[in-house]
């Protein structure tokens, strides 16, 4: 490097900073700099640089979740950026035209996107516009661009540590049933469809649902917008969405999709009913389970509530037992939901009110 440029300090929370000091983290080794053509950022013993001119887009973000920001670098499970935060109020996420290592110290794993919570954004926005950086500063405007992941059994794994050790963020109740739980009729003309009645073990209904509050988007502006391209609220290192011919239409009655879930199996899905605020997919041959899930908005009062609603049984014996006995499909299926009801709430603009409520249902018969 031949010179040095403007450097950028991190906002300090008392509770956050904290957090961040177990894992090394102190002030006077969390800033963003920019040296000459490269972008640095130091957090700790976590480094991302890169070229100027591989940023190209800047926004304005925040506030965030406690539990989604503290402690060390956070991978996210969506989109694999990585978050350097010592604060839950605002930052700026940088976009990179070529996904940059930081996280682990072998490169394997690239960033998309660096979320920083430096003290002054606003100076950090002014400062890469004057180098050409696109400039977005409407709030919580991050939405997935639809880029190929670049997780894997990592990710996986991640996501099983992750749901097992939340906690303020997830009201979670499991309750039996005397019930039969049964899914809802739907018209198609597939002979690989995976119903209900075709898989083994105990039957589940299941519903995510995350309350919004300050939408800029109404109950069907939302499901809308997840039909455009339905990545923007999958996490992406779990459970991109493919689409069988790629045709880049919203997704539609009758197309198909390939849910590439992490671990040993793919997820393949017909759309069986679009409506204004709401679409249901079933499962078809290869599936790890047999039965429908729904995506559905609707207004509550000044807020929006969005909601994922499944019913279901394990496709085989297999997933029958790392689902119910082991635990490991389960808590991967849940934290994928969760991501997905969280990224909503940044789909919609707005802000979550409370945790993300997951009711599990179970039926012997």
């Amino acid at each position: 490097m031949s010179g040095t440029g403007p450097s950028f300090s991190f906002d300090v929370e008392a509770s956050v900073a904290r957090a961040a000091m177990l894992f090394g983290v102190r002030a006077e080794r969390a800033e963003l700099r920019i040296e000459d053509e490269h972008l640095c950022a130091t957090f700790g013993p976590w480094t991302l640089r890169t070229r100027l001119d591989n940023v190209t887009g800047a926004t304005l973000t925040g506030p965030y979740m406690y539990w989604r920001v503290a402690g060390p670098a956070h991978l996210s499970l969506r989109d694999c950026g990585v978050t350097f935060a010592t604060s839950t109020r605002r930052g700026v996420c940088l976009s990179f035209a070529e996904p940059v290592p930081a996280i682990e110290p072998f490169g394997i794993i690239r960033h998309p996107n660096l979320t920083v919570t430096v003290a002054d954004p606003e100076r950090l926005l002014s400062t890469l516009h004057a180098r050409g950086v696109a400039i977005d500063r409407d709030t919580g405007s991050r939405d997935g661009d639809g880029s190929e992941p670049h997780g894997s059994w990592f990710g996986a794994a991640t996501a099983v540590a992750t749901w097992m050790t939340r906690r303020g963020s997830v009201h979670h109740v499991v309750r039996p049933t005397d019930d039969v739980v049964t899914a809802p009729t739907f018209d198609s003309d597939s002979s690989d469809g995976q119903a209900l009645s075709d898989g083994v073990g105990p039957k589940f209904h299941r519903a995510f649902q995350v309350r919004i509050a300050d939408s800029r988007l109404d109950a069907e502006a939302l499901i809308a917008s997840i039909r455009t391209d339905p990545n923007r609220v999958a996490p992406l290192v779990l459970g991109p969405f493919k689409k069988e011919g790629g045709d880049g239409a919203p997704l539609g009655f009758g197309d198909r999709y390939e849910i590439d879930v992490r671990g040993p199996w793919n997820a393949f899905v017909e759309v069986t009913e679009v409506g204004p605020t709401s679409f249901r997919l079933a499962t078809l041959d290869g599936h790890m389970e047999a039965g429908q899930i729904r995506f559905s908005a609707r207004g509550d009062g000044d807020d929006l509530v969005f909601e994922i609603e499944s019913w279901a049984r394990s496709a085989d014996r297999v997933f029958d037992v790392l689902y119910d006995f082991v635990g490991v499909g389960r808590a991967l299926q849940s934290e994928m939901w969760v991501e997905t009801c969280e990224a909503a709430v940044t789909l919609a603009g707005g802000r979550q009110v409370g945790p993300v409520s997951v009711l599990e249902e179970r039926a012997e018969r």
